[in-house]
């Protein structure tokens, strides 16, 4: 064999070095490919990942909007401007800052109210931001007037005939026209005290339960008694079995005066639209006329003195709230006439400042329609002799005494109107919009 000149041997050696440049340059190109497909499969893990979390994160700062305005209704609805909500025609609204991010709550204006709460989270590498959307409908367990009675303290009846019943304005099995009817009564006007002091019903009737605190009972003479239509309809009285129970435990949310912007009160002889007012003290007597003919909040500071003909009337699809800070409230002859029957369309709110509540209407052509929260006042009701007074709607007071012939007829429509005094708001339905 013809051994191989020196050129030939370098050229082979070239051409294999050439190989294997190809070859390294080859390799590299498929391992920086490689980590370029894995740097941006990572990144984009890395992205979907970040954003999974803002997307779960935005989910629990809406929730936290939900929960938040579950509490303000629950415990501070009636001044829900000191913790930073604002009213619109038909909610309540506010919003709240956690770092960065953000939420902002609507609370309807309907009981029990529809929440529906917005969330903001920031995405930093985008400067924007990720939004979610949640909305939750709710019912009341119970109100300020779950019951046609409450009070902290005791409950003392003097009269003969006495009793409580009720009825529901929104049912026309159970009213006529939305109005009372004592052919269609019920036999839910329950009666509760959180004292332990006995329970003074007397010759009281009460188609109801009787609820009273820990270890008190109840005293009580014919035809005084409590339990359901068939128990009195059998000419029966004292207390029907499993009626009372002495396990009462209840709070009384106070009162607090909402921070709106009022407008001073200029005359007692006037009509009112809607509008937020204020005055000093309302006295009202001779024939002095205040109507209302709107959807009207009344600051009273110092008391209010209806007495004589004088007459506070509410018109047809009108409503009034007063708020009462201080003094007492006095509705002796005069009266507050609510046209349209329904008890919601009337509410008298009292702060700790106000230690008194008298009724006594005109007469029994002239029943008090509405409802009435004062968890610090004592609430007296007026001999009636044989008058035959009426109080329709609902009461929560310090004490209670009612002397006389009244009727009490308790609107079963109610419990969603009023502080929460024992009760509950729970979400019913839960979307994302």
């Amino acid at each position: 064999m013809k051994p191989r000149t020196i050129p030939a041997i370098r050229r082979r050696l070239r051409h294999q070095e050439g190989n294997t440049l190809l070859l390294t340059l080859f390799t590299l190109i498929v391992l920086t490919s490689s980590l370029a497909g894995y740097l941006l499969f990572t990144n984009h893990n890395v992205i979907y990942s970040r954003r999974n979390d803002l997307w779960e994160g935005a989910l629990h700062i809406a929730e936290s909007g939900i929960e938040e305005a579950i509490s303000h209704y629950k415990w501070n609805w009636a001044n829900l401007a000191s913790q930073g909500w604002t009213a619109s025609a038909t909610n309540y609204y506010k919003t709240t800052y956690v770092d960065d991010d953000y939420y902002t709550v609507y609370m309807s204006k309907t009981v029990p109210p529809v929440i529906t709460a917005y969330s903001y989270v920031l995405m930093p590498t985008r400067g924007s931001y990720l939004t979610r959307k949640v909305q939750v409908t709710t019912k009341l367990t119970s109100g300020g007037f779950k019951r046609a009675i409450t009070v902290k303290g005791q409950i003392e009846f003097n009269g003969n005939p006495l009793f409580v019943d009720s009825y529901d304005s929104s049912n026309p099995l159970y009213s006529t026209g939305g109005l009372y009817d004592v052919t269609k009564h019920k036999d839910n006007g329950d009666v509760a005290q959180n004292g332990t002091a006995s329970f003074a019903l007397g010759a009281g009737q009460v188609f109801g339960h009787l609820q009273s605190g820990p270890g008190g009972n109840v005293t009580s003479f014919a035809p005084g008694g409590a339990g359901d239509l068939a128990w009195f309809a059998a000419g029966k009285s004292g207390i029907k079995p499993g009626w009372f129970k002495d396990d009462a435990n209840m709070n009384f949310p106070a009162v607090t005066v909402p921070g709106y912007s009022w407008t001073t009160l200029a005359s007692t002889s006037a009509t009112l639209g809607t509008g937020n007012y204020k005055t000093t003290s309302l006295n009202m007597s001779g024939s002095t006329t205040l109507n209302i003919n709107g959807n009207v909040v009344l600051y009273v500071t110092s008391g209010i003195n209806l007495s004589g003909n004088s007459a506070i009337v509410i018109a047809p699809g009108a409503s009034l709230t007063i708020y009462i800070s201080g003094g007492q409230a006095n509705f002796v002859g005069g009266s507050v006439t609510t046209m349209s029957g329904n008890p919601k369309d009337l509410t008298l709110l009292a702060t700790s400042g106000v230690d008194k509540f008298t009724f006594k209407p005109a007469g029994s052509t002239s029943p008090f329609i509405g409802t009435v929260y004062a968890p610090n006042a004592e609430l007296e009701f007026g001999t009636g002799g044989s008058s035959g007074y009426q109080f329709i709607g609902g009461v929560v007071g310090l004490n209670i005494q009612l002397n006389g012939d009244w009727r009490y007829h308790y609107d079963e429509s109610l419990p969603g109107i009023g502080p929460m005094v024992g009760g509950d708001l729970l979400v019913t339905s839960w979307n994302e919009l």
